[in-house]
């Protein structure tokens, strides 16, 4: 405020950020995100934008006793304080009187909130009318937004406060007896017939699901209600028939609801959701999401009655009968959801359940292929990603479908796949002798790496780097750890790299790794960087500081527990040290030297070699070479050793660089020494073995340089007892490498300096 004033063009560009970074459906920042854009709604004098962003906010996090007390305070401020607006050049002050009912639900959200009183307040109010007004205020359509706002707060506190848990008569808890309170609030505005009242019913059942599932679902599963409903149901006003679906979705979170739902709703379902139908395109819409969340669902899991709900195996095909009877398919579903979110004049709460669909529906390969070949939904989606002001719902939806498309299937170590296969067989029983697929489930070649490096290239041409960088705007975790499975999906062929750096996704990546340092999703992005890393030029890739920013993730990707990027953040490491000097001493600054170290020790050969490699590129810096060369540094002899050691493994890589560093190190009379006491003439000399790799030749001819040159004629008449002298001779008359001919010809001058002049087998 400057001067008295609110600056409404400042708050409309807070309003504007908040809601940017307004994050997924599930993320439990979002409470807090719409807490703050309430707030500068309040300021504006905004009440409606203020109301809807307050109830949003405690469906989503109403278990979070600091967001419900900072809701009831928000209610308190915006209909008491007086606002000044700015309108043009002139202050108006207004004040707006609460409603009576409003003013009720304000002390009803004091009482409940008491933290000396609560248990008792709320015995109290629900025996009451008023608990009853309530209820009905949460799904009323005709009530104002503040009240609406007011009843979701009082119901979300009642339902999650530890009142709920105290017994009442017949030892029942008293969430038990609100949940049959509830119920039966339900049952009679069903029954009363009103299109209205029906529509507030469901309403009111869909926040309940929201506020606390096991109550949701106590009220859906009452007996023969869902029945009751069915036998009316088609008859009903479209408006009555789509909120019902959308209780619908709603209730499929629960396993016992599904159960119920397949059962009694599959035929009605489909014929809404059927693109021959005539109703309206919401209801389409809705019942689709249902449809698919009822395909989608996990049904070993347990609902929250702690059923097992693998005995709604009928149901489910009940539910495959009607979609056949009706000629829908999940790839049909998921055409009525792209054409939703293609459509330019959809609404929010179309795109948001179009989005939450496609999410869905885009894990199947037949739909991954669909989308894809699809310019115009591309476009479209690339379109909403990049949109500041979009619903933070519709981002996440977005996100997880770029993450889905993008995805490979997961390698299976050899334990996972006879797991696979036994649940295969378990499947497959009672399905018939006769069965086609047979025990084995046959794998889609639409998911095979081939055709998702196709649709991945496909994609990072027509610009889902752009797209991936607009989300990366958000604050949200899950948008965030969407973005950055997605990335790392789409740096997985080496083809696609270059754009993705051209197109700025390196940079995305560090500032995803930057922020998100603590988030468990970052090592995707992390991993992500390596690639990009190993495969290109660093200096290309990650010009000028980037390139330190680099070091820290990179790090921490070699402590993590899966090997695989272990190995990629070794190799990147490796390549970013051999840039320059001052890389290598952020490697060492930042305490990498023990991680490599203990990674020497790793049980995979892969990551043995990668670590070594990373390590002779580090020799290069002073404090390096001093820990292995000077024998008064602690584990230096322990350090020679194991290098030794590791210079007569069988993989080529790995004798590689481990004699590299030792060539590094035998610069240094201390490390010559310590090479000596760890029987090191015999460990060089099989270095120029001829049946050994030119380049350990080579690393091996310039150890025994050094050692004659620091030890002269003992060191000559120690090699000469493992033959080296005559290996080198045999490294000049066959090597077809000048340069190490050249360094043969040289140290053999060197034995011949100290005495040896036989050089004959």
């Amino acid at each position: 405020m400057e001067g008295g004033k609110v600056n409404q063009e400042q708050l409309s560009k807070d309003i504007e950020k908040i809601s940017k970074e307004l994050p997924g459906q599930d993320d439990p920042q979002i409470a807090k995100l719409l807490m703050q854009r309430a707030e500068k709604y309040i300021q504006l004098g905004q009440r409606d934008e203020a109301s809807a962003d307050i109830r949003t906010a405690v469906q989503k996090d109403g278990k979070n006793k600091e967001i419900v007390h900072s809701a009831e305070n928000l209610i308190q401020r915006m209909y008491t304080d007086i606002k000044t607006v700015q309108a043009g050049n002139e202050d108006k002050k207004t004040t707006k009187e609460d409603s009576p009912k409003l003013r009720q639900f304000k002390e009803f959200m004091h009482s409940v909130s008491d933290k000396d009183n609560a248990s008792t307040n709320i015995k109290e109010l629900i025996v009451k009318k008023d608990f009853v007004d309530i209820l009905q205020s949460c799904g009323d359509p005709n009530e104002s937004s503040d009240v609406k706002t007011a009843a979701v707060i009082i119901l979300t506190s009642i339902l999650n406060s530890q009142a709920m848990s105290e017994k009442v008569e017949n030892g029942a808890t008293l969430l038990t007896k609100v949940s049959n309170i509830a119920a039966t609030c339900f049952k009679q505005c069903f029954d009363s017939g009103r299109a209205a009242d029906k529509i507030n019913a469901f309403s009111t059942l869909k926040v309940l699901f929201q506020a606390n599932l096991s109550v949701g679902a106590n009220i859906f599963n009452q007996p023969a209600l869902l029945e009751d409903i069915m036998d009316t149901i088609e008859f009903e006003k479209t408006e009555v028939q789509l909120a019902f679906a959308d209780a619908l979705a709603q209730a499929c979170s629960d396993s016992h609801c599904r159960k119920n739902i397949l059962t009694h709703c599959s035929d009605w379902l489909a014929a809404a959701a059927s693109s021959r139908s005539h109703k309206d395109t919401n209801l389409q819409i809705f019942a689709s999401i249902a449809l698919t969340k009822l395909n989608n669902a996990n049904d070993k899991s347990t609902d929250s009655m702690g059923l097992d709900a693998s005995a709604a195996n009928g149901g489910v095909d009940q539910l495959a009968n009607a979609m056949r009877e009706h000629s829908i398919s999940n790839e049909q579903l998921s055409n009525t959801f792209m054409a939703a979110i293609k459509n330019n004049n959809a609404s929010d709460s179309q795109l948001l359940v179009a989005t939450e669909g496609l999410a869905y529906n885009s894990m199947q390969a037949a739909v991954k292929d669909a989308l894809v070949n699809d310019d115009d939904i591309c476009d479209q989606l690339f379109k909403l990603a990049k949109e500041k002001t979009r619903s933070g719902a519709i981002l996440f939806g977005v996100a997880t479908i770029f993450a889905n498309v993008t995805g490979y299937l997961p390698v299976l170590s050899e334990e996972q796949k006879q797991i696979k296969k036994l649940r295969n067989l378990a499947n497959a029983k009672g399905a018939g002798k006769n069965d086609q697929k047979g025990s084995e489930e046959q794998e889609d070649p639409r998911d095979r790496d081939e055709a998702v490096n196709q649709r991945i290239e496909k994609l990072v041409d027509i610009g889902i780097v752009p797209a991936l960088i607009g989300l990366a705007r958000s604050s949200s975790e899950n948008i965030q750890a969407a973005i950055s499975q997605t990335f790392l999906n789409i740096v997985t062929p080496q083809k696609t790299r270059g754009t993705i750096v051209q197109q700025g996704g390196a940079k995305c990546l560090l500032l995803i790794v930057g922020t998100q340092q603590k988030a468990t999703f970052v090592k995707f992005a992390s991993q992500a960087l390596a690639k990009l890393a190993i495969t290109m030029d660093p200096r290309i890739a990650f010009p000028g500081q980037s390139a330190h920013e680099l070091v820290k993730p990179m790090l921490q990707l070699c402590q993590d527990d899966f090997s695989l990027r272990n190995f990629e953040a070794l190799m990147a490491l490796t390549n970013l040290a051999s840039m320059d000097e001052n890389i290598r001493a952020r490697i060492y600054l930042d305490k990498g030297m023990p991680i490599i170290e203990g990674l020497q020790f790793s049980d995979n050969k892969m990551i043995r070699r990668a670590a070594t490699e990373l390590l002779c590129n580090m020799m290069f810096l002073g404090p390096v070479f001093e820990s292995y060369s000077d024998p008064k540094q602690s584990g230096a002899q322990a350090k020679i050793k194991l290098l030794l050691a590791l210079s007569d493994v069988d993989d080529f890589e790995t004798r590689r660089a481990a004699s590299g560093a030792l060539a590094i190190l035998a610069n240094s009379p201390g490390a010559c020494s310590m090479m000596i006491n760890e029987n090191g003439y015999e460990r060089i000399s099989q270095l120029l073995q001829p049946d050994e790799n030119v380049e350990v030749q080579h690393r091996g001819t310039e150890i025994l340089r050094c050692l004659l040159e620091n030890n002269g004629k003992e060191a000559a008449a120690c090699f000469v007892q493992y033959q080296a002298h005559l290996k080198l001779v045999d490294i000049v008359k066959n090597c077809k490498v000048q340069p190490v001919r050249a360094a043969a010809m040289d140290v053999l001058k060197l034995f011949n300096q100290n005495g040896i002049t036989n050089f004959n087998a």
